[in-house]
This record gives C-alpha cells, sequence and structure tokens, in this order.
C-alpha cells in the first residue's frame, strides 16, 4: 500500500513539474509576442539552455529582432541550429536560409539544401517551395525539374498559394511534368481563390478570350489586392476590346490605378485614352452646337429678353447647382448639389474621392441617395446625359485618407462598393 502510495505522488509530482514546464515556456512565448523581449529571454534561456526547441527557436527570433540593439545574426544561427537539431521544423527552414544567403554563418548551399530537405519532411510547406527553386532554377546545383515539381505540388496540397501557382505554371506549360491544362486551372483557382494576385491575374490572362466575364472577375479581384498588372489589363479591356461595349471612363480609372500601384509603363495607356475622350468630348460638342443651331434656324428670332435670359442661363450652367424634386411628398424631397464636367477639371488631378455609385439618371442618383440616408453628405457628377456618378467627401490628399473615412462612416455593401478614385480618372 505505502509502495502504491509513494509511486503515485512520484508520477503527480512529474506531471506537475511537466506543466510547469509547459506553462514557462508558453509564458516565454507569450512574452515575445508581447514585445518584451528582455523578460522573455530571462524565461526562455534556461529552457533553450537545456535543449527545448521551442524555447531555442524563440531566443533565435529575439536575437534576430535585436535584444536590446542590432540584429546579432551569429546567435542567431547559433540557437537555430539547437532547435533544429531537435526536431523544429520552422527552425530548420530558417537556418536553410541563413546558409543560403550567407546571413550569420558562411553562405553553404550544401547545408541550406540538407537544412530545407530535413524540414520538407517535416511537413513544412515554404521549405517544400524553396527547395523545389533551388532544382528549378538550376544555378546552385544541378537542376532537376521534375523534382522541382513534385516539391512544388507537395507544397501546394498544403495549401501554400504561391506554390499552388507554380504548379499550375509548369502544368500549363509542362515543365517537369506533362502538360496537363485543366489541372493547370485547378491550381489555379485554388491560388486564386486563396487570395494569390499573381493567380488571380493568371486566370485574368488565360480566360479572357474564352470567359471574359470571369476574366474581368478575376483582374478586379487582383487590383483589390494591388496588382497594378491586372489593371493595365483592365484598362487595355475596356479601352480596346471590340467585344464589349466600349467605356473609356472605366478604362481610365483603371489606367491611373495601374499608375498608382507603381507601373510607369501605363502612362502612354493612359495618354492615349485621356485623349480619346476628349476627342470624345469635343465632337459631343460640335454635335450639341450643331443642334442648338439648327433649333435657332427653325424658330422665331428672341427678343432681348429672351437672348440675356438665354445667356444666363448658360452661365448658370458653370456654377454648382442645386437641384429640388417638386413633389413635398415624394422621397426626392431634399436638395442635392450637381457638379460638371467643367467643375471636374477644376480640382486638383492628383488628389482623391470616394465614388459610391454610377447610375443613368438623376431620378436614380435619388433614389441611391434616398435609400442610403446620405441626403446631407453627397454631391453628384454629370459626366454625359446618361452618365451620373455619387460623391461622398471631397478632395483628400492621399488614398488612405480616403479610405479611413470609408472604413469610419460606411458600412456593409456602401463600404465594400466604395472606390477611392483620382480626380484625373474620371476625366
Amino acid at each position: 500500500m505505502l509502495k502504491n502510495t509513494i509511486v503515485l505522488v512520484l508520477l503527480l509530482g512529474q506531471s506537475l513539474a511537466q506543466q510547469a514546464y509547459a506553462n514557462s515556456v508558453n509564458d516565454c512565448a507569450k512574452l515575445f509576442l508581447a514585445d518584451q523581449r528582455q523578460n522573455a529571454y530571462q524565461i526562455c534561456l534556461p529552457y533553450a539552455q537545456v535543449g527545448d526547441p521551442n524555447a531555442a527557436f524563440i531566443l533565435a527570433r529575439l536575437y534576430a529582432k535585436g535584444l536590446s540593439g542590432e540584429p546579432e545574426w551569429d546567435k542567431v544561427v547559433e540557437w537555430l541550429s539547437l532547435a533544429s537539431a531537435n526536431g523544429h521544423a520552422e527552425a530548420a527552414y530558417n537556418l536553410a536560409i541563413a546558409y543560403q544567403k550567407g546571413k550569420g554563418a558562411g553562405k553553404d548551399i550544401r547545408q541550406a539544401v540538407q537544412y530545407y530537405q530535413q524540414s520538407a519532411d517535416a511537413g513544412n510547406a515554404k521549405a517544400m517551395r524553396n527547395l523545389a527553386s533551388l532544382y528549378e532554377q538550376g544555378e546552385d546545383l544541378p537542376q532537376d525539374l521534375p523534382r522541382a515539381f513534385s516539391l512544388y505540388q507537395a507544397s501546394a496540397e498544403s495549401g501554400l498559394s504561391d506554390s499552388q501557382l507554380k504548379t499550375g505554371i509548369m502544368l500549363l506549360k509542362g515543365i517537369g511534368t506533362s502538360a496537363n491544362p485543366t489541372a493547370a486551372r485547378f491550381w489555379f483557382d485554388s491560388a486564386a481563390e486563396a487570395g494569390n494576385d499573381q493567380a488571380q491575374l493568371a486566370l485574368g490572362v488565360l480566360l479572357i478570350d474564352l470567359e471574359p466575364d470571369i476574366a474581368v472577375g478575376w483582374y478586379k479581384k487582383a487590383v483589390e489586392n494591388g496588382n497594378p498588372y491586372a489593371a493595365y489589363n483592365l484598362a487595355v479591356h475596356y479601352s480596346e476590346d471590340k467585344s464589349i461595349q466600349q467605356d473609356l471612363l472605366q478604362a481610365l480609372a483603371y489606367a491611373d490605378t495601374s499608375l498608382s500601384l507603381g507601373n510607369t509603363n501605363a502612362q502612354p495607356l493612359y495618354d492615349k485614352i485621356l485623349k480619346q475622350l476628349e476627342q470624345l468630348e469635343q465632337l459631343e460638342q460640335l454635335e450639341q452646337l450643331e443642334q442648338e443651331g439648327d433649333a435657332t434656324s427653325s424658330s422665331p428670332t428672341p427678343s432681348k429678353t429672351q437672348t440675356s435670359n438665354t445667356q444666363l442661363s448658360e452661365i448658370q450652367t458653370f456654377k454648382t447647382k442645386s437641384v429640388k424634386a417638386e413633389s413635398h411628398k415624394s422621397p426626392d424631397d431634399f436638395y442635392l448639389i450637381e457638379r460638371n464636367r467643367i467643375w471636374l477639371r477644376n480640382q486638383p488631378a492628383d488628389r482623391f474621392v470616394i465614388q459610391l455609385a454610377r447610375l443613368t439618371t438623376v431620378k436614380s442618383v435619388k433614389a441611391f441617395i434616398h435609400e442610403t440616408g446620405l441626403q446631407d453628405k453627397v454631391q453628384y457628377l454629370r459626366l454625359k446625359e446618361k452618365d451620373f456618378i455619387v460623391l461622398y467627401h471631397l478632395d483628400f490628399q492621399t488614398d488612405s485618407a480616403a479610405r479611413k473615412i470609408i472604413k469610419r462612416e460606411l458600412s456593409g455593401n456602401l463600404a465594400s462598393d466604395a472606390w477611392v478614385r483620382r480626380y484625373r480618372s474620371l476625366y
């Protein structure tokens, strides 16, 4: 009986010690995540010194951040080595990068491959991808495309979106494996659904002639994720594609977005579209003058009073107009400021504005504003006879400032549909 009691007490003590040990390492991790570096170091060090891989990995990350100043890469490699020696897959992956780049240790591709393989064998998708890249490029070790494809595919199956994209490309082109467009499409879709903007761009390029609506949808998602080339392709699509109704305003907006995202090669396209728009505007003005001339020639000569009134009316179109509904019982019973192209041309071209909707009639503009309850907060811009843009807050210096307003003041579909644009993209 006494013997059993002693064994029970020993087991209980061992269990409590293990629990205390685990709690201490967890405390170390929490302090690291809270950026309390010195406290994390003090708690982690004893456990790392006796070979705990998690504590050693945290110490490596602490030295990479810099305990009290600059990073100490030699210490990083020291603790990564200890952690990887005790089976830490992420430590082995980071150690491989250190040897591949020669950071904290001499550049050693053989060591890099060894640690990438160790991490990959433990299921690390990033290590599989990096090892695949080495075999694909064939610069630091002999090229092996079938092995590269196999590693990319294994990484893709683990859910890494850039490996899914790479697997799709290799299947599409038949690199390291037999060409299989159907399987390629599966991996492109997987990566795109995961939010990979390069995969979204690739799907746009692949599908634009076969399934243009789906292609445009992927292009737009890529633009939302900051891809300048998807914006460029959309600008080309809306300005040149003969299979759709040409929309130069949309094209100009996407060309401007591409420029804003850093694609300087979009400038000639932007200039070309802007010139097309200006030519169309001039043509519309000529047609309007001709129509007014025809109307004048078939009407009696106006009196001086009538002429003065007409001139006054024309002058007023250059100013901001207030539009009021006639019926007091209608939801249109509010004042609404209308802006025109002349107003637009006078706005600073590189500043930003929030677009909430694009509609075809003043009635639909009023209905939209009434439904959203934004009567006192919006204006609308008349671009053409049947082309109106609802604007919310004017003149932001930066894109981020406009987005903060959207986040703070709008919600639901209004927030998700809001579009931050430069004034020049509205020309």
